[in-house]
């Protein structure tokens, strides 16, 4: 059996049900940020040197239902950085700006988007859904 074929699971967040999605229906580009993101969540206490946390479970959950909800196709993978204090960040260089996502301990996300004019667009949410969407936009620009 290919090892992308091995079952993930993702809880989604919008009800009490819980999605399976295999690796096989994620993008090459998706499936390399799902495994940095794996290689995040097995990070030991302490990996920073300062004793912080490994990644939380629910920032986890968060991030991976993040990835579920971009359709890579056609779009750069984003950069996948552990956040000292158990989150996750996640960086994009898109055809006109730049996005930063961290998801917090708590599964709260928050975003940073700078156009190449310097605008800015900041925020913060619980709806992992709504930032991936905003990703979507985004890229499409």
């Amino acid at each position: 059996m290919s090892p992308w074929a091995l079952p993930v699971e993702f809880v989604d967040a919008r009800n009490q049900w819980e999605q399976v999605t295999t690796l096989a229906d994620l993008s090459t580009v998706g499936r390399a940020a799902l495994a940095s993101l794996q290689a995040i969540a097995k990070l030991p206490q302490g990996w920073d040197g300062r004793n912080s946390p490994p990644l939380n479970p629910a920032a986890r959950m968060a991030a991976a239902n993040l990835l579920k909800g971009i359709d890579f196709n056609g779009m750069p993978g984003p950069h996948v950085a552990p956040v000292a204090g158990g989150g996750v960040q996640f960086e994009w260089r898109l055809k006109e700006c730049e996005l930063e996502v961290e998801i917090h301990p708590t599964g709260q996300a928050t975003f940073l988007a700078m156009r190449d004019d310097d605008t800015l667009a900041e925020g913060e949410t619980d709806d992992v859904w709504s930032v991936a969407r905003l990703v979507q936009s985004l890229a499409a620009v």
